[in-house]
């Protein structure tokens, strides 16, 4: 049996284990953490989740209809203190509705300034985390206003969404997600390590078409152009089969691999 991993590993400064988050809204409580209205009558407020499964099993949530005939009809969130993104500039959004639709995430000052990104739901009918690099924005000072345009400049549209859960991290440094070449040396301590290899199960929270194998009893190590470890490293592995955990030396760092059975799972 073999067992199939992406990593990612992830290299932040400081001590701390876990990366932080800014949690912008999460309609916990029943209310709604940020002013959200629109300037049509789309806003349908905080209701009751229409749908506690999946990555999504909170009580409350915001809701949102396009106006038909209106391409970019909009909600937003406006006369903020101004945002801080010079850091926490990597945004997630969960979001579901009936239709898999692009949604776009732009913050603007009243002054000019603005940085946004479009991103396109996966799936329909079940909850989405959603990503958006505001990066581009990380010089700008004076952003008061976060608007979200569903399915923006598509007039026929009148399709109701659900959202919740807008939050910010630091950016990751990804080392390997073997989708191209990396520069890190992959081998097995006690094998052959079989290389980059088509995804076998490309569902669920890896759709990615390659990933790393190596055969079950065995752990992969990497040497990796890293300084020793002046930086904490985190390092994540999802896999599709079961076996015991283990650590994995990465030079003077260490990092868990834990088995999760028959799916894939961070």
């Amino acid at each position: 049996m073999k067992k199939f991993f992406l990593a990612l590993f992830v290299a932040f400064l400081g001590s701390m284990s876990l990366q932080a988050q800014i949690v912008y809204e999460d309609f916990e409580g029943a209310t709604s953490n940020l002013p959200w209205a629109a300037p049509g009558n789309g806003y349908n407020g905080v209701i009751a989740n229409p749908d506690m499964s999946g990555i999504n099993t909170s009580a409350k949530v915001g809701s949102y209809t396009k106006e038909q005939g209106v391409g970019y009809s909009l909600f937003w969130a406006i006369d903020l203190a101004p945002l801080d993104i010079s850091e926490y500039n990597q945004f997630k959004l969960k979001v579901w509705c009936s239709t898999a639709t692009p949604v776009l995430l732009k913050f603007e000052s009243t002054t000019g300034q603005n940085v946004e990104k479009n991103v396109t739901m996966p799936a329909a009918g079940q909850w989405v985390d959603l990503d958006f690099d505001m990066s581009a924005g990380a010089n700008l000072t004076n952003l008061t206003r976060i608007i979200i345009f569903f399915d923006p400049g598509n007039d026929p549209s009148n399709n109701t969404y659900y959202f919740d859960d807008l939050v910010a991290t630091k950016a990751q440094r990804i080392i390997e997600d073997w989708e191209s070449p990396s520069g890190n040396t992959w081998i097995s301590l006690n094998g052959t390590y079989d290389g980059p290899l088509a995804n076998p199960d490309a569902t669920g929270i890896n759709t990615t078409a390659t990933v790393g194998s190596f055969p079950t009893t065995q752990l992969p190590i990497t040497t990796l152009p890293l300084a020793p470890c002046q930086q904490h490293l985190t390092c994540r592995f999802t896999t599709n089969s079961t076996s015991a955990s283990g650590r994995l030396p990465l030079r003077r760092c260490s990092s868990k691999l834990k088995a999760v059975g028959n799916r894939w799972k961070k």
